[in-house]
């Protein structure tokens, strides 16, 4: 069955469920909720899980773009029309845009600066990314605090530090995003400590 098909099926399917005319708020976390899936696949390198979660990403948007009345062709076409002529280089295993890049072919840095010390935020696993000033302090530190096995945890070479700048939510229990360089500056005290949950992206 081809593309098409599959995506006309999907529409379908989804006008069937009524799926189409609800709240795209509550779509978009069924979106989140499958990129998780998508991550957590590749974490534990299952091929399977990782075809399943791709799928069913591709199901959401479908439908998420079905609910803005608009469809996942045309919103592809928008997107490709955008990179079709982007320049820019790979850097660390990952495409830049050439307008992030800066003078010297540097990417912005990726930690924090304290009292000389270079500090990261560590996505060591789907719920929680902590800080840290080297990957193997955030990975035992985490391990002792929560009991997790390292099968439970990303595998290194698949863990990720978090933008400085990026904007997140403070915590659970407070409104308003703050950026991580902030969280680390605030509450750094010479040891690792969860700095975002997956709530507060």
């Amino acid at each position: 069955m081809n593309l098409d098909k599959l995506v006309k099926n999907v529409e379908q399917w989804s006008i069937n469920k009524g799926l189409d005319q609800a709240d795209s708020s509550k779509q978009y976390l069924k979106v989140s909720e499958e990129v998780g899936e998508v991550a957590a696949a590749l974490a534990r390198n299952n091929m399977d899980a990782l075809k399943d979660g791709i799928g069913d990403v591709i199901v959401t948007l479908v439908i998420l773009a079905q609910q803005n009345n608009t469809t996942i062709e045309e919103c592809l076409s928008l997107a490709y029309q955008e990179i079709a002529g982007r320049k820019g280089k790979m850097i660390n295993g990952v495409f830049v845009k050439q307008e992030d890049i800066k003078e010297g072919n540097e990417m912005t840095k990726n930690y924090v600066e304290i009292d000389g010390k270079e500090i990261r935020v560590f996505q060591i696993c789907e719920g929680d990314a902590v800080a840290a000033e080297n990957l193997e302090d955030a990975i035992e530190w985490y391990k002792d605090l929560t009991g997790f096995s390292d099968d439970e945890l990303y595998a290194p070479e698949n863990i990720e530090t978090f933008d400085p700048e990026k904007y997140v939510r403070k915590s659970e229990a407070e409104e308003g995003r703050v950026t991580v360089k902030e969280i680390v500056k605030e509450r750094w005290a010479g040891k690792p400590f969860i700095a975002v949950t997956t709530a507060g992206y």
